[in-house]
């Protein structure tokens, strides 16, 4: 019994999205409503961490909600579909409705919900990414620091996250950490292209600076 329990959330992990869309090329909108009501309630199916990437993102589920219902011909799948997210089960889960508060942009309860993912689960990729995008959105780039350093921390071989810091810490004017990050950042990333574009930003803003200071002093 454990063991077919465990196939099928393997499966909803992997294979979720490619079954709704069988299901849809075959008509059978009901049968899609079904497969993603029961990926939508469970919060398990959104844990991305660095151990477990394949996991579900809340827009993925929405999008295809809103793909359905273009799609959909008779009113009372529509009814059904209109009403998906107001079900009880779902409504449990804060990965969608924090997401559906970004939609409707209301940012400060969206970025809440984020918080209370992340205090049960502090390395969710999607979770820390999701809040970075409100953070940049309201311009809280003293917070976004943080995140970035803590992906770094879970992804460290990809250069996004550690151009980012670099790019936050010169429009902070914090040039002694530009640098060291430059470097940490070259050291693993040797062969990057945005190494010599960044290199140009952190002296540029050097020159800028000792300018500044001749003329101040």
């Amino acid at each position: 019994m454990n063991k077919i329990v465990l196939a099928l959330i393997f499966i909803s992990q992997i294979e979720a999205i490619e079954i709704v869309n069988s299901y849809l090329k075959q008509g059978e909108v009901r049968q899609s409503l079904n497969r993603l009501y029961f990926l939508a309630k469970d919060s398990r199916n959104f844990t991305c961490s660095e151990r477990r990437l394949n996991c579900i993102k809340p827009n993925k589920i929405i999008k295809k909600i809103i793909q359905i219902r273009k799609i959909s011909i008779y009113k009372k799948e529509k009814n059904i579909i209109d009403k998906f997210f107001t079900q009880s089960e779902i409504q449990k889960n804060i990965f969608i409705t924090s997401y559906l508060h970004f939609l409707d942009n209301n940012y400060s309860e969206s970025e809440y919900q984020l918080n209370k993912i992340l205090i049960t689960y502090p390395s969710n990729i999607y979770a820390l990414k999701q809040k970075l995008v409100i953070l940049n959105i309201i311009e809280d780039y003293n917070n976004t620091k943080y995140i970035y350093q803590k992906l770094v921390e879970i992804e460290p071989k990809n250069p996004s996250s550690y151009f980012q810091l670099i790019a936050l810490y010169l429009y902070q004017k914090n040039l002694d950490f530009a640098e060291s990050m430059f470097n940490i950042t070259k050291n693993r990333f040797p062969n990057n292209h945005q190494l010599k574009l960044y290199r140009n930003k952190i002296d540029e803003s050097y020159s800028t600076w000792t300018k500044i200071s001749k003329f101040i002093f």
